[in-house]
């Protein structure tokens, strides 16, 4: 990847917000953490009716309502479970999230279903179990379904809604008022729900964009701003990783030394202006000219660094010789100027005298004295 690309793309992620697709597929995949633990309360509620609805005129309505909700439970469970555990693209998380709203409310209209046929049977205090039920599962649900907007008054309205139309027809002034109430209970569960909703989501955003800081300052910690490539510490870090790879495998690295020959003349000549494009433009044609496995880096002033895995000192030298041909055959523009330079290669080979990293790296910075000692411009292998 050409170096300007590299450090464009750095500035754009280090100007990103936090994606809202992101926090949204987090607070599915968080909801359904909490239907996947909390949905088998579906069945211990259900014993409710079950226990008093063991009479013979209701008992087989009464069953399959039941039936039905342990269906739905063990259904919901197993797809909770499977998108809380699993990573399935956003395209069906999104499917699901929306899908969670129609759940909720089916489920609020199945327990009204199956409290009201109990009453429609004489079944005593049936509608005060439903009232008392769903006002502890939407007080429970405003804070299990936090993350997900409105989920929780979803059940709410779509549980309490029904018995609301029913005491408000009965005529009797007692049941309006447990009416007004329920719709109070209801806007207040509705309020809530819309403080604790907007705290969750506060929360994972700060999260997100903690992680997302963190990521961004480890990238920067070691990159090298002027040169787009990576600095001394990445290159040790990358650099230790090969040798070590290297080693397990019993395959060879090679690291080659670079240093700008008359460096510091060219900045008392022509200004630190002329040596900073000196650096960009020999950091490109170092970038272009190694491959995808190889790690380049600026370690320091005018010193680079490669390192070559499974490549032996006799290849890693034709590499360099070609780079070395580019720099010659590329000059630096400065303005309107073309100021030539040429560079200086040390190589060296790990070989069963090389005990480190270090001292592979020690090898290769004594053979790049060498070749700075008899002529610069030239590249020489350690021995």
């Amino acid at each position: 990847m050409p170096v300007d690309t590299r450090k464009t793309i750095l500035v754009q992620e280090s100007n990103l917000t936090v994606n809202q697709k992101d926090i949204y597929v987090e607070c599915i995949q968080l909801t359904n953490q909490v239907r996947a633990k909390g949905a088998f309360s579906n069945f211990f509620v259900s014993a409710l009716p079950l226990f008093i609805g063991w009479e013979q005129e209701v008992r087989f309505s009464n069953l399959f309502l039941l039936v039905l909700l342990w269906a739905y439970t063990i259904i919901s469970t197993y797809f909770s479970y499977r998108f809380a555990n699993s990573t399935p693209s956003p395209e069906k998380l999104y499917r699901w999230g929306k899908s969670l709203y129609f759940q909720v409310a089916f489920l609020g209209i199945l327990y009204n279903t199956i409290f009201f046929n109990l009453h429609l049977h004489g079944i005593e205090n049936s509608l005060l179990y439903l009232l008392l039920i769903t006002a502890l599962l939407s007080s429970g649900g405003t804070s299990s379904y936090q993350h997900m907007k409105g989920l929780g008054p979803c059940f709410a309205i779509f549980a309490m809604a029904p018995q609301v139309y029913y005491y408000l027809t009965q005529g009797d002034t007692k049941d309006q008022i447990t009416a007004v109430l329920i719709v109070i209970f209801t806007g207040f569960t509705l309020s809530i729900s819309i403080n604790i909703y907007r705290n969750a989501v506060r929360f994972l955003r700060m999260n997100h964009e903690l992680d997302m800081a963190k990521k961004n300052a480890d990238k920067l910690a070691r990159l090298d701003v002027l040169s787009g490539l990576g600095n001394r510490r990445a290159f040790f870090e990358q650099g230790q990783l090969l040798y070590n790879t290297s080693i397990r495998y019993g395959s060879s690295v090679t690291i080659s030394m670079i240093d700008i020959d008359n460096f510091k003349s060219i900045n008392d000549t022509y200004g630190h202006a002329a040596g900073d494009q000196i650096i960009k433009t020999l950091a490109k044609i170092l970038q272009k000219g190694v491959r995808e496995s190889d790690v380049v880096a600026r370690i320091g002033g005018e010193e680079f660094a490669i390192v070559l895995p499974e490549t032996a000192a006799s290849a890693a030298y034709e590499l360099i010789e070609r780079l070395r041909s580019e720099i010659n055959l590329n000059p630096s523009i400065v303005g309107e100027e073309k100021l030539t330079y040429s560079a200086s290669f040390g190589i060296a080979e790990d070989n069963e005298k090389c005990a480190s990293f270090e001292q592979l790296l020690s090898n290769a910075d004594e053979a790049l004295y060498r070749a700075k000692q008899t002529g610069k411009n030239k590249a020489v292998i350690f021995n």
